[in-house]
């Protein structure tokens, strides 16, 4: 059976890293790239600031009037952390006195209610396309492996986009989609103990895109509802009207920030060598155009690597743009021209 120190090795080899859209080559998430900044509401947060946030209220022990939910058949009800008790269960403060079978009241407060049964806020990173959402989400799952807080967490990281694939125009919806997804293509091992986890509510699942649901975002969205909120769970997505629903009034919500010209700066400095960044760093000084790309995690990215590429020479976003995308066909096509061709024609034949 797979141990769990073996999972957490699993999880830092496949997430561990990014692959460089222009060469190929993976790039580390925690030491080659930067730690991007989140905000939510009034704070903002930084580095491992950023993480500990997003998975502070996912652990074992909660802390006082923290925001909760618990479920009573078909029904949830809500409150906040009244007392923490000696034996690891929880008073609760509900919103609404109401009737309940399951736990005597006494002026509207659950007692003794088990860790297990209680569902904290989820969490939904909000960014710009591009703009860092599964790197950050890459960064907080490595980070949570080797971090004391996410000591009892199971990471499962799963692409919104694979999901949809598999299962857009399946009517089966006896076992819920990622699940089901997750027992279909992930190793047995792999799932025995992801599946022991999500029994013990330590799974932490991360749903990566869920903009790119496409026709599976009504199934989706009712899963989240009635099945993911009950684990620890992240979402990441770009704005979209659909995050205005009920369904994900409970989340916290934080944004992916945009690069600043500190992070800028030390990124550059992470992926060149100390004459070649100052070189890269004045020509950004120089070009608004630029400026405007480096803000971006990937295009910060991108425009490294064709600076890299080319020798430290001078680049404009044009140059950049065109070689970039060069690189990308040739990396990732095998007849890039043939595969062009045939893309023109089919865009000229839909155009028309």
């Amino acid at each position: 059976m797979l141990g769990e120190e073996e999972y957490r090795s699993v999880v830092v080899r496949e997430h561990g890293s990014i692959i460089n859209p222009v060469t190929g080559d993976s790039l580390d998430v925690m030491h080659q790239c930067i730690s991007l900044r989140v905000e939510g509401g009034e704070e903002a947060f930084a580095d491992e600031a950023a993480f500990e946030n997003a998975v502070a209220t996912f652990g074992r022990s909660l802390p006082l009037r923290l925001r909760v939910w618990r479920r009573d058949g078909e029904r949830v009800e809500s409150g906040t952390i009244h007392r923490v008790n000696h034996d690891g269960t929880y008073d609760v403060a509900l919103d609404g006195c109401g009737t309940s079978n399951f736990f005597a009241r006494r002026k509207g407060i659950l007692r003794d209610v088990p860790r297990e049964d209680l569902e904290t806020a989820p969490l939904l990173v909000l960014g710009e396309p591009a703009g860092g959402k599964t790197t950050f989400a890459k960064q907080l799952v490595t980070w949570a492996v080797g971090s004391q807080t996410g000591a009892d967490l199971v990471p499962v990281v799963v692409r919104v986009c694979d999901v949809a694939r598999m299962f857009c125009g399946c009517d089966d919806e006896t076992e819920p989609s990622v699940w089901a997804f997750l027992r279909r293509t992930v190793p047995t091992p792999v799932w025995r103990l992801v599946e022991r986890a999500i029994g013990e509510r330590r799974v932490l699942l991360v749903l990566d895109g869920l903009d790119e649901a496409c026709r599976l975002h009504a199934r989706l969205e009712r899963e989240i509802r009635d099945e993911y909120t009950r684990y620890p769970l992240v979402l990441t997505s770009r704005d979209m009207k659909a995050l205005d629903r009920d369904t994900f009034e409970r989340f916290r919500r934080v944004r992916v920030m945009q690069l600043d010209r500190s992070q800028i700066e030390t990124i550059a400095r992470k992926r060149l060598d100390a004459a070649r960044a100052d070189v890269f760093l004045r020509q950004l000084e120089a070009s608004c155009a630029l400026r405007r790309m480096a803000v971006n995690p990937l295009l910060l990215s991108v425009t490294l690597a064709v600076f890299d590429s080319l020798g430290g020479s001078r680049i404009n976003r044009g140059l950049v743009y065109s070689l970039a995308l060069d690189s990308m066909l040739s990396n990732s096509l095998p007849d890039a021209a043939g595969c062009a061709r045939a893309l023109f024609r089919r865009v000229a034949w839909l155009a028309h």
